[in-house]
């Protein structure tokens, strides 16, 4: 989509991509032809590749990423390359995608520092999104320019330059990025755990040797996360703990 209105724009851009290793299939398969398209264009694509994967980073950490941890973006999405330099980073976010409606705001904006409300990551979508942007932990300077379109502006704009989407949009899903990502509403991580089993068993695998790591090092286990499995559902469920108790776990120990 940005693509194709920089292309009609004339503006002068490159292309790059985060590999996450935690894609679907059918979304690494379309960005690839993309990229080859954009190629035989004469248009520079690089392709990032993380330093630790999913799981690596899971038992780094000894627990899994969570809505209000998701240290997985600053790994995985994050990171930048050499050619990028100082050119300006261009996202595809849109506050329509946040659970709450956006707020009126002005067409260009710069975000100021580590005030209130600022954009902490570059793929978090809520009303808070500008227009333009500078991160405050890197300055580095961020242009959305579909920041305000609804869906429907992005399915009329495709229908109208006939472009070609993701086949998952038509097996139903809403939404296509990490599976089972913390900050997805848990009908659609199950719906993507469902339709690509694979990744639910290397998230339970993972799962239990952080489990198992935790009991060698003496550090605490919830009560509703004994087995990997049990902990699995509670991740995905997002759902709090009961009650306090001396056995709640500790992220930090």
């Amino acid at each position: 989509m940005l693509g194709h209105l920089f292309r009609r724009a004339g503006v002068k851009h490159f292309y790059f991509h985060n590999i996450t290793g935690i894609d679907p299939p059918e979304l690494v398969y379309f960005q690839r032809r993309n990229f080859q398209s954009y190629r035989d264009m004469g248009y520079l694509t690089c392709d990032v590749m993380y330093q630790k994967s999913m799981w690596a980073l899971m038992l780094e950490k000894k627990f899994p990423p969570l809505r209000t941890i998701r240290y997985c973006c600053e790994h995985l999405k994050e990171v930048r390359n050499a050619e990028q330099a100082e050119c300006l980073v261009s996202l595809g976010v849109r506050k329509r995608e946040s659970r709450s409606r956006a707020l009126n705001r002005d067409g260009l904006e710069i975000a100021q520092g580590k005030r209130k409300k600022s954009i902490l990551l570059s793929f978090d979508d809520d009303e808070n999104r500008r227009t333009f942007e500078t991160c405050y932990r890197d300055f580095e300077k961020r242009f959305n320019p579909i920041v305000d379109w609804t869906n429907e502006d992005i399915w009329n704009y495709s229908l109208d330059a006939r472009l070609e989407q993701c086949c998952l949009y038509q097996e139903g899903f809403h939404r296509l990025g990490c599976i089972a990502c913390p900050m997805a509403r848990e009908a659609g991580r199950k719906q993507e755990l469902e339709r690509w089993p694979g990744f639910r068993k290397l998230y339970l695998r993972t799962f239990q040797r952080i489990l198992d790591v935790r009991r060698q090092t003496g550090m605490t286990v919830l009560d509703s996360g004994e087995t990997a499995e049990a902990w699995f559902e509670w991740w995905l469920s997002d759902r709090t703990q009961e009650q306090i108790n001396e056995n709640q776990m500790d992220l930090w120990t």
